[in-house]
């Protein structure tokens, strides 16, 4: 399985205009600086079972985030009904959103866009340390600035 470029994600945003957050996330990559994990790729039975998993595990009566839960079904639904054999699996963090984008491997074919908002932490204990994810450090995420490359 060949690894999903920034470019060809941008392409699969822009050939799923009319999918919920497609729009925002391409106008977010012209203009903002942007981490990018090109995810994988899995068997659509293991990611339909995986996210039904967790779609069925969250509390909806305690959770706030409505619109979030209401695309999670939908993405699930569309997940569970593609008749593709491989799904895909590709995150773009910004810096106060990040969006989990799923889609048919073989068509390029965007399923379900996730998208979630950066929640503040409540500050810290003295002693203890700032809990952020250091995305230089992780050789699977690429850093692009208005949709370029920042090596």
């Amino acid at each position: 399985m060949e690894q999903q470029t920034f470019s060809d994600f941008c392409e699969l945003c822009k050939s799923g205009i009319s999918r919920k957050h497609s729009s925002e996330v391409l106008q977010k990559i012209q203009t903002s600086d942007c981490w990018f994990h090109p995810g994988t790729e899995m068997p659509h039975e293991r990611v339909a079972s995986l996210y039904r998993f967790r779609l069925n595990n969250v509390d909806r009566a305690n959770d706030k985030r409505v619109e979030f839960i209401r695309d999670f079904e939908e993405a699930v639904l569309a997940i569970e009904n593609s008749s593709a054999e491989l799904i895909g699996i590709a995150t773009i963090y910004f810096d106060e959103v990040s969006f989990i984008v799923f889609y048919e491997v073989t068509e390029n074919k965007i399923l379900g866009i996730l998208k979630s908002r950066k929640v503040d932490i409540a500050p810290r204990p003295d002693g203890y340390p700032e809990l952020k994810y250091d995305f230089e450090k992780d050789p699977y995420f690429q850093k692009y600035a208005k949709g370029v490359s920042v090596k």
